[in-house]
């Protein structure tokens, strides 16, 4: 048996850095994902795989700005409560927008 410091005795430990041995279920998961992406692309009218992932990376970089505007206003200090002359100014700039 070797000691602790042997590398012989590291030999059966799982290394992080090898590859999962592809099995009957990475196979399946695979064609699982693929089938769904393919689902996807035609039902929500994207013209290639690529751009369906685009729009995912699109959709998660904005979920992840939107978290980081929360995390930064709920570490903010707290504003002035919004009363009655707030709101009113505010109908008055919608109407003038609007209107």
């Amino acid at each position: 048996m070797g000691s602790q410091g042997d590398p012989a005795s590291c030999q059966n430990l799982p290394n992080p850095l090898r590859q999962p041995p592809h099995g009957h279920h990475e196979h399946l998961a695979a064609g699982h994902l693929k089938s769904y992406v393919d689902d996807q692309v035609s039902q929500r009218g994207f013209g290639t795989h690529s751009e369906y992932i685009r729009e995912l990376i699109r959709k998660d970089q904005e979920r992840n700005q939107l978290r980081d505007l929360l995390l930064a206003g709920a570490a903010s200090p707290p504003g002035t409560p919004a009363g009655k002359a707030y709101f009113d100014t505010l109908r008055r700039r919608v109407r003038r927008q609007t209107g």
